[in-house]
Parts: C-alpha cells; sequence; structure tokens
C-alpha cells in the first residue's frame, strides 16, 4: 500500500452524538470540503461542518509518502582525556603497548602522566590510559 488514494481517514462525525473516531470513507470525501488549518471538513465551500478531527493513521500515511528518514548514525563523543593518553602513549611506545608482565598498570600510568606534565598537558586518570592502552572496556 504505497498509493495516497488507499489512506485511511478518520475523524468525529459532527452530528453524532457519542463523537467517537469513525473512518470517513472515501465516497464521502467527494463531497466535502477539508480544511487542514481548521482541523474539520465541511459540506461544499463555507457550508455547515460534517467533520472535526480529521487525521490520518500514521503507518498508512508514512508508507503512502515514502517512509520516515533514515536515523541518523549516532555521533562519536569527544574523548579528550582517552586522546590525549594514546598521544602519550604512541610517544612512550613506538611500537606498541608492553604487556602487563613488563610494565604493570602503575607504572604505565604514572609514565603517561609524567610524559604529559613534560609536555604541558593536562594528566589523565588511570581508566582513561587503561582504556586507551586496550586494557579496559
Amino acid at each position: 500500500m504505497n498509493t495516497p488514494e488507499k489512506l485511511k481517514m478518520l475523524g468525529f462525525r459532527k452530528a453524532d452524538p457519542d463523537a467517537e473516531l469513525k473512518r470517513v470513507r472515501p465516497k464521502a470525501w467527494q463531497g466535502i470540503s477539508i480544511s487542514p488549518l481548521y482541523d474539520r471538513a465541511t459540506k461544499g465551500d463555507g457550508g455547515s461542518v460534517i467533520w472535526t478531527g480529521l487525521c490520518f493513521d500514521r503507518k498508512q500515511f508514512v508508507a503512502a509518502f515514502g517512509g520516515e528518514p533514515p536515523p541518523s548514525p549516532p555521533t562519536a563523543r569527544a574523548q579528550p582525556q582517552r586522546d590525549r593518553a594514546k598521544m602519550a602513549l604512541d610517544a612512550l611506545y613506538p611500537n606498541g603497548v608492553p604487556g602487563r608482565a613488563s610494565k604493570s598498570d602503575a607504572e604505565l600510568v604514572l609514565a603517561v602522566n609524567i610524559w604529559l606534565k613534560n609536555n604541558e598537558l593536562f594528566e589523565v586518570s588511570r581508566e582513561s590510559i587503561l582504556r586507551a592502552a586496550g586494557r579496559r572496556k
């Protein structure tokens, strides 16, 4: 169902005392003048109000007019601490971060923060350094 002609219009019949949402049949569309601005339908132009609260089924409406745009991909958050830690790790260990057997977490954190301080950059938290080194998620 990808055609606007098959859309199901709903509304409240003005003359109905129960006033529940009912389907406006396509045959009835021919004799009425629909005013989207005032959300109503009248008998001809300027006639008495027959329907109020006009609306379409949302799923049908979206399907008929090309669907919703695809969701935009999530934007990456800025991670300045991790970026600084990665920069320090790359400078200190150009061949890759040593394993835990040769360099403990505490030694790694100390080395990174000393390098950052010597290069006049802000220190970084332990967790950010370990994430940048691939030792934490």
